[in-house]
């Protein structure tokens, strides 16, 4: 049964978001357990709007992951997304 991790987002201000969800939602593979924590993980998106130096992102779809207050949009350097 997976476990429950932190993860955080710096946008493209410097701001810091922190997510809390299970470690599959930030993990491809989520049966190393907890060893080598802290480590690089990623969150699902799409991208709701693109500008040549920044992107909006939205964490809703498709795993409806949100920050601890809500937020599901977030600005963010297109450096910063691996598309599939």
């Amino acid at each position: 049964m997976p476990g429950w991790i932190e993860g955080e987002l710096i946008d493209a201000f410097g701001k810091r978001h922190t997510f809390n969800d299970k470690s599959p939602i930030f993990e491809e593979h989520a049966d190393s357990g907890f060893a080598g924590l802290p480590r690089e993980g990623s969150i699902h998106c799409t991208i709701a709007e693109e500008r040549p130096d920044l992107l909006i992102i939205d964490t809703e779809l498709p795993d409806h992951v949100e920050s601890g207050p809500g937020e599901t949009r977030f600005s963010v350097l297109p450096t910063r997304i691996a598309r599939d």
